[in-house]
């Protein structure tokens, strides 16, 4: 005998897709990566209450030749993209020192491999940082389906050395 049964669909619009994008369960789910840039990920505590965490990334070196690619902070989805599907990124963001980030959505394979990487409209992964925090959005439509998918910070460009980068509400 079966009863209570349901069947949901987690991939509508209301899905929420990043798990801890608030950081309330730490780095849990979050991964640095710094490849030629010597960094630190550490989690910052709010001095006001309720306790608000965030993410701060200290980039003591950014890549040598000054591209995006280095330090990367991703983690992956909680889903899978559909292709076609737009897919809206909201997080809010401020720096120490003003400076480009990008973020993306791509498959998992992560360092190279020719996967296809989810198309932001109007090139709206681009994001300008400065002391001030600013709410950021951009919506990515994926070309094809994919299940192994990663929300990807890039946090080299420009800025200078020794900066934080803070990242919050995602």
């Amino acid at each position: 005998v079966l009863s209570y049964v349901s069947l949901t669909n987690p991939f509508d619009a209301g899905a929420e897709l990043i798990l801890n994008g608030d950081f309330s369960q730490g780095q849990t789910g979050w991964t640095l990566t710094s490849q030629s840039a010597v960094t630190q990920f550490y989690l910052l505590q709010a001095s006001v209450a309720p306790a608000a965490q965030a993410a701060r990334v200290n980039i003591n070196r950014a890549s040598y030749s000054g591209v995006m690619w280095a330090p990367i902070l991703y983690r992956p989805l909680a889903g899978r993209l559909i292709a076609g599907q737009p897919y809206r990124l909201s997080f809010t963001a401020r720096t120490d020192s003003a400076r480009f980030i990008e973020s993306t959505l791509q498959h998992d394979g992560f360092h190279g491999g020719g996967w296809p990487e989810a198309a932001p409209q109007n090139n709206c992964n681009v994001h300008f940082l400065t002391a001030q925090k600013q709410t950021f959005s951009c919506t990515f439509v994926s070309p094809t389906g994919d299940d192994r998918v990663i929300l990807a910070f890039r946090l080299g460009g420009s800025g200078q050395f020794g900066s934080n980068v803070y990242l919050d509400d995602i």
